[in-house]
């Protein structure tokens, strides 16, 4: 494995009772001078937007990105990142045991699994079928409710599976591929919005036609798990990694199937058809991190899966939960980055690279230099950005809570918190396999 940043090579066997209650009497001082409450259910609430028009600076110019272009789909006809055959970590090497490379690569059976290999960034394939799976069947009348109580359905449905957060917003025809990409196929295709279609279908010239009736999207997070992030860049957080799309794509299929049943029409997105972070973003999960990733209400530790319907229903504005302000002075994700993918500094409207999607106000991570290290760390997935933000923690303290909750009031201060309370530390696969079982 390549050397990654000095301050990543620390040991975490934990976080001391020392450091924590050290970390929370920090927090709890700030809390206080800056008059916030620390118990119960009460909030910082977030500032609502009319659209993502609002939060972010899109030049008038913007174009639609081309899925072909996107690193995964490179990797199959750009030859400077065609994967060479995958080396052989060694497993006497620490991080990449028998063990730990068998509970990554098993963290991936649900999404390279049943017909899904390619469905989760290609589409129309396994769990995310354009089809119905046959699980229900339509009724012979539609079921009927207001869009308010629709909404409500949808998101009690999604809670009760387990989804971490739901939110919904229409159709932004800026934000879908204007071309499809097949990673096995290499089929290469447009993706058109039609007014004349009744139902989503790929055409014999290869376009892809989704009606416009279909104009609501449901965006919906999948957690990952904890511990196993916090190993990264080790073969176990390969396995939260891909947990965390396998239990996406049973997810998407789930709802999708429940609304086929509802009598409507149902497309299961993975990361194909349309950029998944505006969509969050639009529909008031989260904003978008240094990291690039979708910095969530629930947190950094997510994945973000979709479903395009018919079926009418009340949508979501965007949110405003000082994300960005609070980037401007971490870093930390950047600072911990093996590759050195991520940028420092202020934001910009143009990426590094064709891999970037350009014309928005925002931070560009270089995903060529990520995935050089993907190819280098023996196919496994890094994810170091995740695990290491300050908005990802573990669920149960009320210290992590507020602290996410005032980390735009901390700025850097909560940096200096998080680092002290020894967040962010790789944790050795041998003490994660050691660790004791929950009550």
């Amino acid at each position: 494995m390549p050397d990654t940043n000095e301050s990543n090579k620390t040991t975490s066997k934990g976080i001391s009772r020392r450091n924590f209650f050290k970390g929370a009497g920090l927090l709890a001082a700030t809390a206080a001078m800056a008059q916030l409450p620390l118990t119960g259910n009460n909030t910082v609430q977030a500032a609502t937007a009319n659209s993502i028009n609002d939060l972010y600076e899109i030049s008038k110019d913007f174009k639609r990105f081309d899925q072909k272009n996107e690193m995964f789909c490179r990797m199959e006809w750009d030859p400077k990142f065609m994967p060479p055959p995958k080396p052989l970590i060694n497993t006497s090497m620490p991080g990449y045991s028998v063990l730990d490379q068998a509970a990554g690569f098993a963290g991936w059976t649900g999404t390279n699994s049943l017909g899904t290999q390619f469905g989760w960034r290609s589409g129309d394939e396994g769990f995310y079928s354009w089809a119905s799976l046959g699980n229900t069947k339509p009724p012979q009348e539609p079921w009927q409710a207001s869009p308010e109580e629709a909404a409500h359905v949808i998101k009690l449905y999604a809670q009760d599976l387990g989804i971490a957060a739901t939110g919904i917003t229409t159709v932004d025809i800026r934000f879908f591929y204007s071309h499809y990409f097949h990673r096995g196929t290499k089929k290469y295709g447009e993706i058109k919005i039609s007014d004349t279609a009744t139902k989503a279908e790929l055409l014999p010239d290869g376009t892809r036609v989704i009606p416009s009736s279909m104009k609501y999207v449901i965006v919906m997070l999948a957690s990952m798990p904890y511990e196993m992030m916090a190993t990264a860049p080790y073969g176990v957080s390969h396995g939260g990694t891909g947990f965390g799309y396998s239990i996406m794509a049973l997810y998407a299929a789930t709802m999708a199937e429940f609304i086929r049943g509802l009598g409507y029409n149902a497309i299961p997105l993975g990361g194909d058809t349309a950029l998944c972070v505006p969509q969050a973003i639009a529909a008031g999960l989260g904003e978008a991190g240094r990291n690039g990733m979708l910095i969530s209400k629930v947190g950094a530790r997510v994945r973000i899966f979709r479903v395009m319907t018919d079926l009418p229903l009340a949508t979501d504005k965007p949110i405003n939960l000082g994300v960005r302000e609070f980037c401007k002075s971490c870093e930390k994700c950047a600072r911990e980055c093996p590759a050195q993918a991520i940028p420092y500094g202020d934001m910009t409207t143009e990426g590094p690279n064709i891999s970037n999607h350009h014309g928005i106000k925002k931070w560009y991570v270089n995903a060529e230099k990520c995935r050089l290290f993907w190819n280098e760390n023996g196919g496994i997935t890094c994810i170091r950005c995740i695990a290491t933000c300050p908005y990802n923690k573990p669920d149960g303290y009320w210290t992590h809570a507020l602290g996410n909750k005032i980390a735009p009031i901390l700025g850097g201060t909560l940096v200096t918190i998080d680092d002290m309370m020894g967040y962010g530390k790789i944790v050795e696969t041998k003490d994660y396999w050691k660790r004791p079982l929950r009550n």
